[in-house]
């Protein structure tokens, strides 16, 4: 079986058209994610949805938070002996922090 390319495929959303690979970058999504979701039949808003923070991973951080949150939390997490991925899911989980995306 051939292996699917999805390098040119341009998806529209909200009269928006990107390639699979400049709608992951932009809202900070693994590509490898939203590629599956594709294969899968998603689209539109399924396709894109944010990723749910407690199966975030490090890579995909600084996408859900921002660069301004995600340093103060990469500081915060060095002071407590923490990753930064484990404390920004405690925080998700008690409400104390949001994603920006």
């Amino acid at each position: 079986m051939a292996r699917e390319n999805f390098k040119d495929i341009q998806v529209t959303v909200e009269g928006e058209t990107k390639t699979l690979q400049q709608w992951a970058a932009d809202l900070g999504l693994n590509y490898m994610t939203v590629c599956a979701r594709y294969r899968n039949g998603k689209r539109g808003g399924e396709l894109l949805r944010q990723t749910n923070p407690a199966t975030t991973q490090p890579a995909d951080l600084r996408g859900l938070l921002g660069d301004d949150v995600f340093g103060m939390l990469v500081e915060r997490a060095q002071e407590v002996g923490l990753q930064p991925l484990s404390l920004a899911r405690y925080l998700i989980q008690q409400g104390l922090l949001e994603k920006t995306t």
